[in-house]
């Protein structure tokens, strides 16, 4: 599915990453989307203070309906067309968690005379490392909730 891939002009207004969210919560079917988005815009909100402003990370209030839940997008391909990015990082962590199987840097694909393609190719390279870590955090719970089932009536004791 493409929206809004072809050139845009200075002039144009493109959808921010709450936008790219709502695909990831009402659209959870596609598996590939291609879109042109606003990935710099965010980095000028006001709202943007403290730890997401030292880790630049995107503030929750762009991740709309993913704020507090878990995205099931299937989404494994990201065509981001002209898109404009900063703080690659901070997308990077934006886009794994809105489509959790976007994986590899080859999953995403800026046009290829991109003004922000080198941008996009960091964002990329963050990709597997992210994709790691909630593997990772994923065999954390799993272990955790077999040494400790939830059905074991054992109190722990403060020393």
């Amino acid at each position: 599915f493409r929206l809004a891939c072809v050139y845009y002009t200075i002039h144009d207004t493109l959808p921010t990453l709450l936008a790219v969210a709502h695909m990831a919560t009402y659209a959870q079917n596609l598996e590939e989307l291609g879109m042109s988005f606003d990935a710099s815009g965010w980095a000028d909100d006001l709202s943007w203070s403290g730890f997401h402003r030292q880790a630049a990370l995107v503030p929750g209030h762009y991740y709309g309906g993913l704020a507090d839940r878990a995205s099931t997008s299937r989404v494994k391909a990201l065509v981001v067309g002209h898109s404009t990015v900063r703080f690659p990082f901070g997308v990077a962590t934006f886009l794994a968690r809105a489509f959790p199987q976007l994986v590899h840097p080859e999953d995403l694909a800026p046009a290829h005379e991109s003004e922000s393609q080198a941008q996009w190719a960091e964002v990329a390279g963050y990709l597997p490392a992210l994709h790691q870590l909630r593997q990772d955090e994923r065999l954390r719970i799993t272990q955790q909730s077999q040494e400790h089932p939830k059905n074991d009536n054992r109190q722990e004791t403060c020393s």
